[in-house]
């Protein structure tokens, strides 16, 4: 059977305390739950009706065993109305009647179960909080059976149900097949174990409650015994006159159960044993268990004072209240109204805090004796209603009931589900987490204001707010957890964080000078938006307070750090704090980067080493034509080169290389220094394979003769040198000059040793100059020699002693350990 509701309806109705709550905190609230309907009144037809709701707009998937799935969006504070076919109620034993409710975000399941003048609701629990151990709670039955309803959410799901003074029933469940047991005796503390997640429904298919009036149907889903607590207090059912029923239910054995307002008490001797005790409608009870324990209340049938019908609903302990609910009414089969009541119970000093649709409750409250609570009804019309509290760290119960003719229902609002009933171990605290973080019996009892709010002596240890978020630039920063860094562009802030947890950035700004800065600078680098969670929105604006102040200062860089103190409606206290550095702008420097030169050329090198100057490029302060105006001299003082002098010269080492490591300062009128560095490889490289068409002279036979220069075939200006490896370089010849390979040097063309008849005047040298070309000098291969006079020019000899005096080309200098005319750098 397709389980394609009859009706598929969404109204204004609600319930859900999603309020403060964003992370996935032990609650009534999940992403999955496990549901059926348990056998109510010999299942006479009626209606059953699941609603589902969520804070924001999410898309579920509700699936039944063998059916097609439906899928469904609930929109925003919406309720979701989806009507269950009465044939999916449970019978007895083994069926697959399971519901799975899915969503993509947080969501709260309730149902009603619906027969004429028998109803009840019961209040959804997630799967996530469900746990291994369960007891019972029922009813001494007058008409129908106690019921006990189990749904499974996985396969082969082993499940063992022990009743009162009986053995033990096994049974194994697969996904989402339910198992209903029905017994004509009170099955309240009987233990059900299982070794995978289970849902467990318990109450009564009918039966009257104080021995008055008509049956009605009974049902809860029953928490986990790991959820239980120690203290409750009760509030009498409104309007009623004649007292209310309760049960109190004991997880362990010798546990003592006091009703500390009256003075009365019972030693539960057995895990699982109960207590049925009656207290007046003029009476607020505080009760309390030496050991974890569940209370049960039940509505007595109607009488002549009153019309109403048994409900039981589910007492919170007051260690899981929350701070929040939305609620809803609800309709008796035939779409009439009830009568609607909202009971609450509430630190006393905090009860001028409640809320109800944005009103401060209005209500007769009263004391509850031997406590500082206190609790009031009050009656609520037909509708949603959103109660909650002004501050998110105080929390109160609230609970849901409604009246008509043999007729009734009954929820909580809503609890949290902490595993409270095992020992408390310490952990880290995230903002509402639902958890006990510091074992102090109290969950999510802080604010982030680095004040100790619970009076513990700890500060800031128990979150239950989430601070609010700083948002820059699209992009949200949580504080005070975490870190990032973070840079602008000019006035565009980035902000260079990851997920999750990150804290302020670092921010730089470029200005043109620092005694004028504009007012913003500092703003407009670091402007902030802030963004207090939903429920602090509720209670109040958010404030923003900044100061600025320098904690560095020099007159290239001025460092500011920015001070934001937020407050939120919640009385979050935040402190966001962020450095920005403020600089002159540097310019850019450019140089040719790390270079190699042949060293075949090292005629060259000190040439080349003049244009690997570094290239200054103006900031976008001053123009291209300011490199040599005032403005621009005010920005750099000087450029030099530090480089060692004697690094810049010599020649290739044995290896056939030499690397010259550069260094170069650049000195801004502020006092900034810029260093920069620069590598100049001179390698010996081996350039025959440029001319493979030439056979290489330089054999081992020539090498051993020491003839390691020739000429170059069909070409004068050029000649081979070869290196003791055999290696043959290809140089070139100065201009007008040629080899001559008697001389074994490049030669001036116009000398006349090439043949010329008439020598070009001047070319030997006056009497005034020494001719060096003596005999010693030429067989010790000295060819080349200074001229006395001027750089300009240098001396070549002949092989015959002749003395010829050459010219450098413009520019150019001899160099006397380079053996060649150079271009020396520029000191300075």
């Amino acid at each position: 059977m397709n389980i394609e509701p009859i009706s598929f309806m969404l109204t204004f109705l609600s319930l859900f305390n999603f309020f403060w709550h964003t992370n996935a905190a032990p609650d009534n609230r999940g992403k999955e739950f496990i549901v059926a309907f348990a056998s109510n009144n010999n299942d006479k037809g009626g209606k059953n009706f699941l609603f589902l709701s969520s804070l924001t707009n999410t898309k579920v998937r509700i699936e039944r065993y063998g059916e097609t799935d439906i899928f469904r969006t609930i929109r925003k504070k919406q309720l979701l109305t989806v009507e269950i076919p009465p044939e999916l109620r449970l019978t007895t034993g083994t069926e697959n009647k399971g519901i799975r409710i899915t969503a993509d975000n947080e969501i709260v399941v309730y149902g009603i179960n619906l027969v004429a003048h028998t109803t009840d609701a019961f209040l959804a629990l997630p799967v996530d909080i469900q746990d291994a151990e369960y007891r019972a709670v029922c009813y001494a039955q007058t008409h129908r059976s106690s019921s006990i309803a189990l749904v499974a959410a996985e396969y082969n799901t082993s499940v063992s149900i022990t009743p009162p003074g009986e053995a033990a029933i096994l049974i194994t469940l697969n996904r989402l097949q339910t198992y209903s047991f029905l017994n004509e005796n009170d099955l309240t503390g009987a233990q059900i174990t299982t070794n995978k997640k289970i849902s467990v429904f318990t109450g009564v298919e009918c039966t009257q409650v104080g021995g008055i009036g008509a049956c009605d149907h009974l049902v809860e889903q029953i928490p986990p015994i790991s959820t239980w607590g120690k203290r409750f207090a009760t509030v009498p059912i409104a309007p009623r006159t004649l007292g209310d029923e309760f049960r109190v239910v004991s997880s362990k054995d010798n546990t003592l159960v006091q009703l500390q307002s009256s003075h009365k008490s019972k030693t539960l001797h057995t895990a699982g044993q109960f207590w049925s005790f009656e207290i007046s409608s003029t009476s607020f009870e505080y009760i309390t268990c030496s050991k974890p324990c569940l209370l049960m209340q039940y509505n007595k049938g109607q009488d002549s004072s009153f019309k109403t019908d048994p409900f039981m609903v589910l007492v919170p302990p007051i260690e899981q209240y929350a701070s929040d609910y939305i609620l809803s009414t609800s309709e008796d089969a035939n779409g009439q109204a009830f009568e609607n009541y909202l009971s609450l119970v509430i630190e006393s000093k905090e009860r001028n805090g409640i809320f109800i649709d944005g009103t401060m409750v209005n209500a007769s409250w009263h004391a509850i004796p031997n406590t500082n609570l206190s609790a009031a009804s009050l009656q609520l019309q037909p509708g949603q209603h959103n109660v909650y509290h002004q501050s998110p760290i105080v929390t109160f119960s609230a609970y849901m009931y409604g009246h008509r003719n043999y007729d009734s229902y009954g929820y909580p609002g809503g609890l949290r589900l902490a595993p409270i009933g095992i020992p408390c171990q310490k952990t880290s605290s995230k903002p509402l987490d639902g958890i006990d973080n510091d074992c102090d019996n109290r969950i999510d009892e802080e604010l982030v204001n680095n004040i100790d709010d619970d009076g513990d002596g700890l500060i800031d240890e128990d979150i239950g707010a989430e601070p609010p978020m700083i948002k820059i630039k699209n992009k949200y920063i949580k504080v005070p957890i975490g870190k990032a860094g973070g840079k602008t562009d000019g006035n565009n802030v980035t902000n260079e964080t990851d997920t999750g947890e990150t804290g302020p950035p670092e921010v730089a700004v470029n200005v043109c000078n620092l005694t004028n800065l504009p007012d913003n600078i500092t703003k407009v680098a670091g402007q902030i938006d802030v963004e207090a969670s939903i429920g602090c929105q509720k209670l109040g604006a958010t404030t923003v307070n900044v100061t600025e102040k320098e904690i560095i200062s020099s007159s290239c860089k001025k460092v500011i750090q920015q001070t934001w103190v937020i407050t939120d409606g919640c009385n979050n206290v935040i402190t966001y704090q962020q450095n920005v550095t403020v600089e002159i702008e540097k310019p850019e420097v450019a140089f040719i980067p790390d270079v190699k030169i042949d060293c075949s050329k090292i005629q060259v090198i000190q040439q080349k080493l003049r244009t690997f100057v570094p290239k200054i490029t103006p900031s976008n302060c001053s123009d291209e034509d300011a490199l040599t105006t005032g403005r621009r001299k005010r920005a750099i003082i000087s450029v030099r080169e530090t480089t060692p002098k004697h690094l810049l010269v010599g020649a290739c080492n044995s290896q056939g290389t030499k690397t010259i490591e550069r260094t170069w300062e650049i000195q801004e009128t502020c006092g900034r220094v810029n260093v920069i560095r620069q590598s100049i490889t001179v390698v010996k490289t081996d350039n025959s394979s440029d001319y493979g068409n030439v056979t290489n002279p330089c054999t081992k036979d020539a090498i051993l003769h020491e003839t390691l220069f020739h000429i170059f075939p069909g070409d004068a200006t050029k000649f081979m040198q070869c290196d003791i490896w055999g290696r043959m370089y290809v140089l070139s010849c100065q201009a007008r000059t040629q080899w001559h390979q008697q001389q074994r040097a490049c030669v001036s063309i116009e000398s006349g040793i090439f043949g010329t008849t008439k020598p070009v005047p001047g070319t030997v040298a006056p009497g005034t100059v020494i001719n060096p070309c003596t005999e010693e000098n030429i067989a010790a291969d000295k060819m080349f020699h200074p001229h006395p006079f001027d750089s300009t020019k240098y001396i070549q000899c002949g092989i015959w002693g002749q003395m010829y005096i050459q010219q450098c080309r413009p520019g150019l200098k001899w160099s006397t350990v380079h053996t060649t005319c150079f271009s020396l750098p520029i000191e300075g």
